[in-house]
């Protein structure tokens, strides 16, 4: 199964059941509840590989709920976006926290049920993206210290978390607004998945993260990359992004191009336009589209999709 034969599911004020489903049907329902999840949005399972899966969730409006969440063979890195929630696992009573800005990577060789609880909370946002231990061979035979580094966490039953780097961050935001345009788009999310991962290996091997405090670079451009996320629309100046987080724009910049290899004004336009990809493919029309994040007309969203992607909006959206 490709990328683009993934299979979104919206979600209104009501239940999830039939949703666990269909998910079950892609082999990574380990987020979806089985229980009532009150709220609006969507959660959006890819299917990269036959053993590499991204899901990504945006709801909002969540109310209070506890439910059971069936986690698979292999390992799971999920990067918080926005929102907070705590999980325990039935079996063993490990348990963590989670919320924005944070990663968890959990790993297990067999199935697992974790019970998950989450307060009333206006907006929750996450990726994850999981690892079956049937494909560590295929990366075994490009990254063999990878694949080992992944095997021993899998049968180690690896629990640990920590905030994300700025790099870390843009992966789980780039993951998060990419769309499919075939076949470029499966490849695409295959690589950024990997970068994440790549990204916590050294973790995973030592006692846990990072103890020693990590560059002021680092924190700023984290800071810059949540409030792009908070607003991404062009209507957030690089002066108005850089008052935002108490600095110059100047500074920011910095940090952004040493963290990132960007600069205030890339990130800004590129979150705008993952949203503006978002609300075309939710059958939202293109000019109102481009007014919502930003853009003048919908010949400017065009052209800065082709700046950004070498292609028009009508290249990169697909039908749900």
């Amino acid at each position: 199964m490709t990328l683009a034969q993934r299979r979104r599911t919206d979600i209104t004020p009501g239940s999830v059941a039939a949703l666990g489903e269909s998910v079950m049907q892609q082999r990574i329902e380990m987020l979806v509840p089985r229980t009532q999840v009150m709220a609006r949005g969507w959660i959006d399972p890819l299917l990269v590989t036959p053993h590499l899966a991204v899901l990504r969730g945006d709801l909002s409006g969540l109310r209070p709920f506890a439910a059971e969440v069936d986690g698979h063979p292999g390992l799971t890195l999920e990067l918080r976006l926005a929102g907070e929630s705590r999980s325990s696992e039935a079996a063993t009573g490990r348990e963590f926290s989670l919320r924005a800005g944070d990663w968890l990577v959990v790993g297990s060789p067999g199935p697992s049920t974790w019970l998950v609880n989450a307060p009333a909370q206006p907006g929750f946002r996450t990726v994850s993206v999981h690892v079956m231990a049937e494909g560590l061979p295929r990366l075994a035979a490009t990254d063999r210290a990878a694949a080992a580094t992944l095997r021993a966490a899998i049968a180690g039953r690896t629990l640990r978390s920590g905030r994300m780097s700025a790099a870390l961050l843009q992966l789980a935001l780039t993951l998060f607004h990419l769309d499919q345009a075939p076949p470029a788009a499966a490849l695409r999310a295959e690589g950024l998945a990997l970068a994440a991962l790549a990204d916590i290996l050294p973790l995973l091997g030592g006692a846990g993260p990072e103890a020693a405090a990590r560059p002021a670079a680092t924190g700023l451009a984290e800071l810059a990359l949540r409030r792009v996320a908070e607003r991404p629309t062009l209507d957030l100046t690089p002066a108005a992004l850089a008052d935002a987080c108490a600095v110059s724009l100047s500074t920011l910049n910095r940090a952004l191009r040493a963290e990132c290899g960007t600069s205030a004004f890339a990130v800004i336009r590129r979150a705008a336009l993952g949203a503006a990809l978002r609300l075309l493919r939710d059958g939202v029309p293109v000019a109102e589209a481009a007014r919502a994040v930003g853009y003048a007309s919908p010949e400017a969203l065009a052209k800065a999709c082709r700046q950004e992607y070498g292609l028009p909006p009508s290249g990169l959206i697909r039908p749900s």
